[in-house]
């Protein structure tokens, strides 16, 4: 076994005993967190069969307490044996960063955040809830939770971790500014654009003045303003802005960074929703092949794009091609990122309104219908991409001739959207049918 495995194994094994230790208070997703980190340190050393064995006692544990039956937990002296090995946590930090840092890489955000959590947990316990180590994990926990699709989750944690930042930091510490960053990342993915918006332009001029126009972090930011700016509805504006970024995130970064392929995803995104699909049709598709050989075929960027070029096709008139990209796509959505992330929940939206594209209402009106609970479960019954799905039922109804059963759900979508400040191109679409349908606009 080689020094770095054997550190791994280490650094596996003190997250297994203390994972071990909260598990009786978290019930059967502790016993899930533990074995996992057990069965990674008998990969990491496959020498090392205590933990293999650990590893299976914990699957039955977690079993038994799906069903709540009582499990048995370890002796005191194992207790204390578990304790001690706090005293080890430093020399093992190192592997844990190093696996936290090639998970995100390579996108396995869940494992990510595991390994995060677990390990400002033990930082906690062992440096105090204001030291450098600990806050660098809870801003790691934070942020890897928002990147694997809870950013509700996340914002809280980031909205409680900033003042911590502030008071130990300082405001202007480049800590400090990045959690601002999370959090304004956070209020768009939970469909606050406009809030999100403004806590990044105010962030920018921060950015420059301690980092500089060229640190990635100001690119960053920059990207997210962008971004932001087409979730408001100003498309033109974004489009601009990504535009005039680009240059800068290649000189910068280099054409291989994320930035820069995320930079490239969002002018064609622009393209799509200022009304020139097959441009973005083609961005998109040159970006693909990019992503596929840098970040990986399942990395969440890459399928992310997938759908994009889904979307495109769809809009370029060839519904039944997006129908099958959508349909491949969706089985690697669920197995990557999990069935309640909102790349899998788009995914599913999109498959909806391809069937409606192609003569297929019922279908669509089905696959929407069923979408639009798990919308509501997990982004919120005002979040835009809910309101988005209740448009398309709607709109479906409506073809179907029943119109009446259309307007009850269209019921409060507009002034939702309107709450929101959101302006994709779909809340056009929405104030159509309810005009058609004979509803007031609340505009």
């Amino acid at each position: 076994m080689t020094g770095h495995g054997a550190a791994l194994n280490k650094a596996y094994r003190t997250l297994a005993k203390e994972a071990v230790s909260y598990a009786p208070i978290e019930g059967a997703a502790g016993y899930a967190n533990a074995r996992h980190f057990a069965f990674a340190s008998w990969v990491a050393d496959p020498d090392d069969i205590d933990m293999l064995t650990l590893s299976e006692e914990l699957k039955q544990a977690e079993a038994l307490a799906k069903e709540g039956t009582k499990v048995r937990l370890r002796s005191d002296d194992e207790r204390r044996a578990m304790r001690q090995q706090y005293e080890q946590i430093p020399q093992h930090l190192s592997a844990i960063e190093i696996a936290y840092e090639k998970a995100l890489k390579r996108g396995a955000y869940a494992s990510a955040t595991v390994v995060a959590g677990a390990t400002f947990r033990l930082s906690r316990k062992k440096h105090g809830a204001l030291s450098d180590h600990t806050l660098y994990w809870r801003f790691n926990e934070a942020q890897s939770t928002r990147l694997s699709g809870k950013p509700q989750k996340a914002l809280h944690a980031a909205q409680a971790l900033l003042p911590g930042k502030e008071r130990v930091k300082g405001a202007d510490h480049p800590g400090t500014l990045t959690t601002r960053y999370l959090i304004a990342s956070c209020l768009q993915d939970t469909g606050k654009p406009q809030e999100a918006l403004d806590a990044a332009q105010a962030l920018l001029p921060d950015e420059e003045r301690v980092n500089g126009g060229d640190h990635p972090s100001t690119l960053s930011t920059r990207l997210l303003i962008a971004s932001c700016l087409e979730d408001t509805g100003k498309p033109q504006e974004a489009l601009h802005a990504a535009q005039a970024l680009l240059p800068d995130e290649e000189r910068v970064n280099g054409g291989d960074h994320p930035g820069t392929l995320t930079t490239r995803y969002l002018i064609a995104s622009c393209l799509q929703d200022t009304g020139k699909p097959q441009e973005a049709l083609d961005a998109a598709q040159a970006l693909l092949p990019d992503e596929e050989r840098v970040q990986g075929e399942d990395h969440p960027d890459t399928l992310t794009t997938r759908l994009l070029i889904a979307s495109c096709l769809q809009a370029t008139g060839k519904p039944e091609e997006a129908l099958d990209a959508a349909q491949a796509l969706l089985p690697d959505e669920e197995r990557v990122n999990g069935g309640d992330h909102p790349g899998t929940l788009t995914t599913r939206w999109l498959i909806a309104s391809c069937l409606q594209y192609t003569g297929k209402p019922q279908e669509a009106l089905d696959a929407a219908q069923a979408l639009l609970p798990d919308m509501e479960r997990v982004q919120g019954a005002d979040h835009p991409g809910t309101l988005t799905t209740r448009w398309l039922i709607a709109s479906c109804l409506s073809e179907l001739d029943r119109a009446e059963d259309a307007k009850l759900v269209m019921d409060g979508v507009l002034a939702g959207f309107e709450k929101a400040d959101y302006g994709a191109p779909v809340v056009e679409k929405a104030r159509q049918l309810a005009k058609d349908l004979g509803l007031a606009d609340p505009t």
